[in-house]
């Protein structure tokens, strides 16, 4: 029998015939999917590459769902509605079929003139974007779940193994970032309620309570302010958290003076407060401060005395103004009347000089530069009194400071008609209107 003669009914393929079917088929799905990703730059392109969308879903269905080869061109259906209705189906007059190949070549390709039909069909609806998404978003789940059903058993396992160490890494990068964003314990003093007396108040006189004073300059405290120590300390450790910006907060720290203002605040990120804490020093004029707050809620508050202590160091500076000052001898009746209050006078008085109706003096006495300092220590002091008004106890200015200010800066004082008098470590002294 010739090869080009037609083959009965039943009849065995010829030897190499499912061979050529399988590669026909491999070819005409490769054929599909490069025309349903191809980037069409008409609207004929656009309309192909929709229709070859369509088509490769259909066939990933068909092999996914292991329907059976025989179905029913769409177009033929409604070709045989309109000849002599859906009922004429069943009998002599039953619309064409058509036999499409499966993915895994095993169909003959007989099917290319029905998909080239589709194909015409579809080229004649409007190839939206939204349509041709949809068929492509379709094939591509069928080949996802095609390829998903071969998988082996060793495939399925390393997919397991890789799925487990990505669960583990993304564990811990979960226990990392709560354990850098997780409020530290430090942060409990916020939450406690505050008992009597430990939160600050308003003080009587011209003093404010420290949180008044936050308000004043703007401080917007997201917790806080929060006092440890005692309420009779004079000097206390103060803590909060400010609020910045919407991307930024802070944690500060401050030393409160009589719980009602403080001389110096530090602040630091909550990043950085949570990884080291917030630590700060205060040195200046002969006293260290060192205080700090710490994430598991340590507090710091440590007070040196650096500076000059006693009259012996004053006197080893060799100021030529000290050594002026106990030249002049001791003289506590004068001192009485050139300070309005009574301080422990080491020597002095010693009058520098007159300007208009004002007369300068110089002291050294034993009083406390700091409410913050743990003792007395030597200070320097300028004052000036107006002899017409001291009778009632009016008319003296004095100023005060320790040496280390002092050797730096001297002093100055003004009098309440605008003079203004200077005096240095050198001994020099000056007094003007400015």
């Amino acid at each position: 029998m010739s090869e080009d003669a037609p083959r009965p009914a039943g009849a065995p393929a010829p030897a190499g015939a499912r061979t050529a079917a399988i590669a026909a088929s491999a070819a005409h799905v490769r054929d599909l999917e490069r025309r349903a990703f191809a980037r069409p730059s008409s609207r004929a392109g656009a309309a192909d590459a929709a229709a070859a969308a369509a088509e490769l879903a259909r066939l990933r269905a068909v092999e996914d769902e292991r329907a059976p080869d025989r179905v029913v061109a769409p177009d033929l259906l409604a070709s045989a509605d309109r000849v002599g209705g859906a009922d004429r189906l069943g009998g002599a007059d039953r619309a064409p079929v058509v036999q499409r190949p499966a993915l895994d070549g095993s169909g003959d390709g007989r099917n290319d003139a029905v998909a080239d039909d589709i194909a015409g069909h579809v080229a004649d609806l409007p190839p939206t974007l939204g349509e041709r998404a949809a068929a492509i978003a379709r094939a591509t789940g069928a080949a996802l779940h095609a390829r998903a059903r071969r998988l082996t058993r060793r495939d399925i396992r390393r997919l397991g193994a890789s799925a487990l160490a990505l669960g583990l890494v993304a564990a811990a990068g979960g226990t990392v970032h709560a354990a850098l964003t997780a409020p530290p314990p430090a942060y409990a003093v916020f939450a406690e309620e505050v008992p009597e007396g430990d939160r600050v108040s308003l003080i009587s006189g011209d003093s404010i309570a420290w949180e008044s004073e936050l308000e004043q300059r703007g401080t917007i405290v997201l917790e806080g302010p929060h006092l440890f120590g005692e309420r009779d300390d004079m000097l206390r450790v103060g803590v909060y958290r400010e609020w910045l910006d919407a991307d930024r907060t802070e944690v500060c720290a401050g030393l409160v003076v009589d719980n009602a203002w403080s001389f110096r605040t530090t602040c630091t990120s909550e990043a950085e407060f949570r990884r080291s804490g917030l630590v700060s020093t205060f040195d200046q004029e002969g006293v260290r401060i060192e205080y700090g707050w710490m994430p598991d809620g340590e507090v710091l508050l440590e007070t040196e005395q650096t500076g000059v202590q006693t009259l012996e160091e004053l006197r080893a500076l060799d100021l030529p103004a000290v050594a002026a000052i106990e030249s002049a001898g001791l003289d506590l009746g004068i001192a009485r009347e050139v300070l309005p209050w009574a301080p422990d006078v080491l020597a002095g008085p010693l009058e520098l000089g007159e300007f208009d109706r004002w007369r300068f003096f110089a002291l050294i006495v034993e009083i406390e530069a700091a409410p913050w300092e743990s003792a007395p220590r030597p200070q320097l002091c300028l004052a000036a009194r107006d002899d017409r008004t001291r009778a009632d106890g009016n008319g003296i200015v004095v100023g005060c400071a320790p040496a280390e200010r002092f050797q730096e800066d001297g002093l100055s004082v003004q009098t309440d008609d605008g003079v203004v008098a200077q005096w240095d470590a050198q001994n020099v002294f000056d007094a003007e209107l400015p």
